[in-house]
């Protein structure tokens, strides 16, 4: 069945579909690939396939677009295509991993291959796709090739080092390792496969015989192409390519002119090796005469480059200086036309090199590159200065990661443009037939927000650094930016050494065990100003800093906390307040009309806090710890702060059961939903501060560390220690759905205000978009016009002004739930 036109298709071990789930998985915003063997690029359709988390995502650089899905149920660590382009395979890594085998077309699991215990570190079919060898982790070190269609392993080997990467050719399978590059007999397996033995033969491999210095460790190798086929490719990490005759001799090789090398892919035509500070460079096959030095991506800061400075410079080589990722992954597409390269900043490029002397961008997409912490969708509001346009587009949500930056996204392209309505056609879209669009032009968007239009990623919207610098500004030695950055100039690289570097591979690393940057440092969490116009973000060093979504520029730096700060938030109605929760066991409330002074300290807790929450209007702050105790404060806009008048204490509740990690306010403002090590949503009257009902989560469910609320307040979504995703009918506790497909912990939520989609961060440096059923968001829709009816019939009442729209979610006044709105939805869905 040929691939969808609008939506991605996505497989769970062929079984059932990600689509058939209330949840389904629209978009992924991230990866994890480490090595060459986890980048893989279709020989027939040119597509492109590369691990995030747990899913393998299919990526069409000539229709960009990601076009289909295939979930593993552990994190996948390589994928490979057949040779005819009709199969796709992945290894996983963890405990028990498989290799699985899907249909392309169909999404169908065809199987499921076991011969490892700890990893797949690599996979590669046969010529004639037949056959599938695989080679397992460093405590593992087999080597197995398997008649993938009877599911039946006919020969495997255990060999003395570490495999890093294995390639298929004509007359057999390579595999490098530690000073080793070894040669597999291939010739007697035919014969196996015609009727698989009951226990696997033995493999037969010789080693490579090495010269020129080759001590180093090969990280890669790949076969020769078309009239090169006899020869093999391998490159060291201290940067020496290989080639190796059909004599297995290694009779030429040559220094790549770089402190290290990562990944060799051949075609033909071309031989290109990935090295240190972005470089790629093009050998001739035959002679390995250098041909070309590819672009480089840009550097660490830059990916913030709009489309004016980068139309301006399309490869990204004006400037010197900063710090430049490694190349970890490449794939030449069959014809040689299109370079996909995989960067150590986890940014993917496709580069078009029909001309090895005038390469250019043809594809790019810049992600996080450590684990996200956080994610909030920016309110929506009018521009804080009265202007009429806000910061930042409608739609746009903010993530805040352990690489120190901050970055906005919006998953609609033309949410920059001026001229949306013309994008589709009316006359097209009454008849029926497929609305016309174009592409987001320059021109199109307003000059306040063309800074906001990247040039390197369409849903990345802009990028803000953090730094150990900015400690300055708590002195006020930092000068803050009065206006928009211009779209003109290129936005400031990052220094050697500051944070943001830290986050980025430079340097080889080991795949098994990915990097993971300084947990001392980085972002934690953030909480958007209910008038968008300020972005409140917790830091490791217990700093809350404090910027200004108009210029994005750092304007209070506030050293609040002795450790981490755990939870930020702004008072969701006027924005008065901003409160903080850290590992000091400490909440301290900032009052923004007065330039963020201090404005309450609280020592409630004994243990570090892990959630501070404002009630929906504002009277309320709640914050939760590792003591087991919810607090419950009164809060008097009003009152004197130096009085202790601002925040005074209600009650403090204990959790009989565990840790409270988490917290969320229905959107009636009613009741508190709470979750933790109790494995259990936990619901609260917020009036009388007590626990009115209790649904526990489903059995084999870990402890939840993540709750939040749709719009409408009818579905509660968690996040537990197991990964999974759940969501609930908030009235009634049952489970609607379970989903997967972070490899890490899931580590925050967010609804759009739309009510079509959810947006996951994890552990895992992935950004997961998930659409949700159209029953439930018509459910919520109606559930949110029955609110705003509500709110609209009080604010009659004698000496009442009508609310605007954006206040009707944090109505205080109790509402009646459509009880049978979700049922309903879950009837209409089943």
């Amino acid at each position: 069945m040929a691939a969808p036109d609008s939506r991605p298709r996505s497989a769970r071990g062929g079984e059932r579909r990600i689509e058939m789930s209330k949840l389904n998985l629209e978009r992924v915003m991230g990866l994890t690939a480490f090595h060459n063997g986890s980048l893989a690029v279709n020989a027939v359709t040119g597509e492109v396939a590369y691990p995030a988390g747990c899913i393998c995502v299919i990526y069409s650089p000539k229709r960009n677009r990601q076009v289909r899905f295939f979930k593993s149920r552990q994190a996948i660590s390589c994928v490979a295509f057949s040779p005819d382009g009709r199969f796709i395979a992945v290894g996983e890594k963890g405990h028990d991993p498989c290799v699985r085998v899907w249909e392309l077309n169909s999404g169908k699991s065809l199987a499921e291959l076991r011969g490892h215990r700890f990893g797949v570190a690599a996979i590669a079919f046969s010529p004639d796709a037949r056959l599938l060898a695989s080679a397992g982790y460093r405590h593992d070190r087999m080597v197995n090739v398997f008649e993938w269609r009877a599911k039946a392993c006919l020969a495997n080997s255990r060999v003395g080092t570490k495999v890093h990467a294995l390639a298929w050719g004509e007359t057999g399978f390579v595999t490098c390792g530690h000073k080793s590059v070894r040669f597999f007999d291939t010739d007697g397996l035919a014969t196996l496969a015609a009727a698989p033995p009951a226990h696997p033969a033995a493999l037969v491999s010789r080693p490579g015989v090495l010269n020129g210095g080759a001590s180093d460790t090969f990280v890669d190798v790949a076969c020769g192409v078309g009239k090169h086929s006899s020869l093999t490719f391998a490159v060291t990490s201290g940067g020496l390519l290989c080639c190796f005759d059909e004599g297995r001799a290694m009779d030429m090789w040559v220094k790549v002119q770089s402190s290290a090398a990562f990944c060799v892919t051949v075609t033909e035509t071309v031989v290109n090796v990935g090295c240190a500070d972005g470089i790629v460079r093009a050998f001739e096959p035959a002679t390995l005469n250098f041909l070309a030095t590819l672009p480089q991506p840009p550097a660490v800061g830059r990916a913030a480059t709009s489309a004016v400075a980068g139309a301006a410079d399309p490869t990204g080589s004006a400037g010197e200086g900063g710090v430049r990722p490694a190349t970890l992954c490449l794939r030449l597409s069959a014809d040689s036309t299109k370079l996909v390269a995989i960067y150590g900043d986890r940014s993917l490029f496709v580069w078009d090199i029909k001309r090895i002397d005038r390469v250019a961008k043809y594809r790019s997409f810049v992600y996080h590159s450590a684990p996200i912490w956080d994610v909030a969708v920016l309110p929506e509001a009018a521009a804080p200065d009265g202007s009429g346009r806000p910061p930042l587009p409608e739609g746009t949500f903010v993530t805040c990661a352990a690489d120190s930056t901050i970055r906005f996204w919006n998953l609609d392209k033309m949410a920059l443009s001026e001229a949306r309505p013309a994008e589709t056609d009316g006359a097209a879209s009454a008849s029926g037939a497929k609305p016309k669009t174009r592409k987001l032009r320059v021109d199109d968007v307003p000059s306040a927000w063309r800074h906001l239009h990247s040039f390197y990623s369409r849903e990345l919207l802009y990028v803000v650094h953090a730094d150990a610098s900015d400690r300055g500004a708590a002195a006020g030695e930092l000068a803050y930016p009065a206006t928009a950055p211009d779209s003109r100039d290129l936005p400031p690289v990052c220094a050697p050494g500051s944070w943001p570097v830290q986050g980025v591979v430079v340097k080889p690393i080991d795949a098994e065990v990915p990097p993971l940057p300084d947990m001392r440092i980085g972002l934690r969490c953030l909480s958007p100003h209910p008038a968008g116009g300020s972005l409140a973000v917790g830091d490791r060093e217990g700093n809350v800093r404090v910027y200004d979504l108009r210029t994005m520029g750092l304007t209070h730096m506030l050293p609040a906390h002795d450790a981490e700060v755990m939870s930020v938030c702004f008072a969701p109605r006027s924005g008065a307040l901003v409160a903080s929760g850290s590992r000091d066991r400490m909440v301290h409330v900032f009052d923004a009309r007065r330039s963020y002074a201090l404005g309450a300290s609280l020592d409630a807790h004994t243990s570090a806090v892990t959630a501070v929450l404002f009630s929906n209007d504002d009277s309320r702050l709640l914050s939760c710890a590792g003591d087991k105790t919810l607090v419950f404060n009164r809060v008097n806009l009003d009152g004197d702060a130096a009085a202790g008048e601002l925040v005074t204490r209600i009650k403090a509740a204990t959790a009989p059961n565990g840790t409270i990690y988490d917290m969320h306010v229905d959107s009636t403002n009613r009741s508190l939903v709470t979750a933790g090590q109790d494995k259990r949503l936990n619901i609260w009257n917020m009036a009388s501060c007590k626990p009115v009902r209790s649904y526990a989560a489903d059995p084999g469910c870990q402890e939840l560390n993540r709750v939040v609320m749709d719009p409408a307040g009818i579905l509660a979504v968690t996040c537990s220690f197991d990964k999974a995703i759940r969501m609930y009918d908030f009235y009634e506790g049952r489970r609607l759905s379970r989903v997967t497909a972070h490899s890490e912990m899931v580590t925050g939520l967010a609804f759009t205000h739309d009510c079509r989609r959810m947006i996951s961060v994890g552990g895992d440096a992935c950004i997961m978009v998930w659409r949700l059923a159209p029953e439930l968001t018509s459910a919520m829709r109606e559930r949110l016009s029955e609110i705003q009816s509500s709110t609209d019939k009080r604010a009659a009442g004698p000496g009442s002004a009508t609310p605007p729209v954006a206040a009707v979610r944090s109505a205080s006044a109790p509402v009646l739930p459509a009880a049978s709105a979700v049922a309903a939805a879950a009837a209409a869905s089943a």
